[in-house]
């Protein structure tokens, strides 16, 4: 079955560890560079941080946090590392996130924290891992088909400040439950 022609803007985040993470710019690179323009247009903003600078993509080093929130409302893909937080903001946005995490073995992250968060969240269905430039192209595929249920991540997640609000109640109800304690006596050791 044939794509319609769409015009399809992704965005791509590598976030802000110092460890380049080249891979995903070169992903998306590629993305760009095998694409038919026939097929309609294809754009991406790359947020590459510390690695090289993309050369096909436009790019942008750093973005400040009003301007990713633009940018992953402005975008149809959103493509992004491991780390808990991006993925979480991009969820706020009801976008599925496309995640590409870092790989300590590439030297790209210290350790494999972004790996197994993601292969959890994959597992609960609220992310889409992808390691190639096929699959990127797949999920490009589904979304101009009109086959983009699996790009909804079919979560609402609370604003910041409800999830603050809520962690609160949460606090208070457990320190108003718990019997009041001694913790300490003189000279400062525990009970």
């Amino acid at each position: 079955m044939k794509s319609a022609k769409l015009d399809v803007t992704v965005l791509a985040m590598v976030g802000t560890d110092h460890h380049p993470f080249d891979r995903m710019v070169n992903l998306v690179d590629e993305l760009l560079a095998g694409h038919d323009p026939s097929e309609g247009a294809l754009s991406a903003l790359i947020q590459y941080g510390t690695a090289q600078a993309p050369r096909s993509a436009q790019g942008r080093q750093f973005l400040a946090k009003d301007e990713v929130q633009q940018c992953i409302e402005g975008a149809d893909l959103v493509l992004c590392h491991g780390g808990p937080s991006t993925i979480v903001e991009i969820l706020r946005s009801g976008k599925m996130p496309l995640v590409m995490p870092r790989d300590p073995e590439r030297g790209e992250h210290v350790d494999g924290h972004q790996q197994r968060f993601a292969r959890h969240m994959a597992g609960l269905g609220l992310i889409q891992l992808v390691d190639s430039v096929q699959q990127v192209r797949a999920k490009i595929e589904q979304f101009t088909a009109g086959a983009d249920d699996g790009l909804k991540p079919g979560i609402e997640l609370p604003s910041p400040d409800e999830s603050a609000l809520r962690l609160g109640l949460i606090v208070d109800r457990l320190t108003a439950a718990a019997p009041a304690q001694r913790w300490w006596r003189r000279g400062g050791r525990r009970r």
